[in-house]
Parts: C-alpha cells; structure tokens; sequence
C-alpha cells in the first residue's frame, strides 16, 4: 500500500534521481575543494623547491664569491632577516657620497637592479622606486620597492620600504673617516628585512644575503671606477 502526502506520491525512482543528484553535487564540491587544494599545493611545492635549493645552493657559492675585505654578517629571527656589510674605501668623500646618492643612475651599475628612478625629491632626502630580479639556479624572482630614503650627511643614510615585495625593510649606509688615514673609510650597510611572500626566515636568509651582497659589492666597484677617473692632483 502506497502512502500519500497532500495527494503527492514520489515513486521510488524518485528518490533514486534525487540521491543521485545530491552524490553529484558532493562530488563535484569536493572536486573543487581537491583543485583549489592542487593549486595551493603546487604553489608551495614552487616556493618551497626554489627556496630549498637555494637554501642549499647559495652558501656554497657565497663561500666561493664573496669578495676578499667584505665583511659580511646576516641571522634570522621568525620571518625576519637582519644582514651586515663592511667594507675600507679608499676614496675622496665626495665620490663615495656622490655613488650613494645617485638614485637614477644606480640600475647601470648594480648588479640585478634594472629599474631606479626619483619619484620625488624632498629636504634630506627621496622617494625612490627600485625593481630588479635575482637569479636563483634556474629561477629568477622579480623585486619591486619604493624606498623613502633620509640622507643625513656626512654619514649616514638610512632606506625605508613604503611599499612593494617587502612587509618590512628597514636599513642605512654609514660612512666612517678611518682615524689618521686621508680618503679611506669604513662604509658599511646594516638592514632588517621581510619577504612579503611567505617564505621562512632561514630559507630566505640565504636569497636576502646573495642578493645585498651582489649590490653592496657593485656600490664598492662603481665607487673605485669613480675614484680611478677623478684627475690627479
């Protein structure tokens, strides 16, 4: 005997089409869930393959690279990366200052930077926006910031990230007389940094440190190229 509601009498097909209807849309739910899944994985798997092999990859290198007379410090706290730069000038201060602060002309002589330009001029200082790229094995990842930058002659600058692929970049270039010495002085360059893409600390620590090296270096050698063209006395 059938039972009826209100006159409505659903065959067992009925539920049959609606069950199989309801395993559809499970299904298809979870194969939604399973490809944003996929994305997200195959996106880490990236990440975590560049940053791994460079992890591995970039210390070997940077003890074969670094140039003799850098001194170089760089540590790690959470996502966080402070790194350390000290070098001896032999050069007028003029030529140092000048290399320091020729925001627009930077991109032609450091190395992996292939865009700086003075947005704005202020009192004391700029607004600079830098893009360049690091290459990393067989990856090369792109680097866009804009710097507020606050010149306090005759000794230090100091750089701030206003916006771009840093949560955070703070640091500054400090030029020091060497006692008793003419034209010779302690330049050096401390930062604190954080990717704003999630990599750890310890995996981008070794990319951070290659990267300033490579620019701290390409300062030193623009400003001894400046120095051998300055006519003698």
């Amino acid at each position: 005997m059938n039972v009826s509601v209100s006159g409505w009498n659903p065959s067992p097909s009925w539920f049959e089409r609606l069950s199989v209807s309801g395993r559809l849309r499970q299904m298809a739910c979870r194969c939604s869930m399973r490809l944003m899944n996929r994305r997200y994985l195959s996106q880490m798997v990236r990440l975590l393959l560049v940053t791994g092999c460079v992890a591995y990859a970039v210390p070997a290198r940077l003890a074969m690279a670094e140039t003799a007379g850098v001194d170089i410090t760089s540590t790690h706290q959470g996502r966080r990366v402070t790194i350390g730069m000290r070098t001896t000038v032999a050069a007028p201060y003029s030529v140092i200052w000048a290399t320091l602060t020729d925001y627009d002309n930077t991109a032609r002589w450091i190395t992996g930077m292939d865009r700086s330009v003075v947005l704005r001029r202020k009192p004391g200082g700029a607004l600079v926006e830098q893009s360049g790229h690091a290459d990393i094995l067989f990856f090369n990842m792109a680097v866009n910031v804009v710097l507020e930058v606050d010149e306090q002659p005759p000794e230090r600058i100091g750089v701030k990230a206003v916006r771009g692929d840093f949560s955070h970049l703070e640091g500054e270039y400090r030029l020091i007389p060497v006692a008793g010495a003419t034209d010779l002085y302690d330049l050096t360059w401390r930062g604190e940094m954080e990717l704003a893409s999630p990599v750890p600390g310890f995996l981008a620590q070794p990319i951070l440190r290659a990267n300033i090296r490579q620019r701290f270096e390409s300062l030193v050698a623009e400003i001894q190229r400046r120095t051998r063209a300055v006519p003698k006395k």
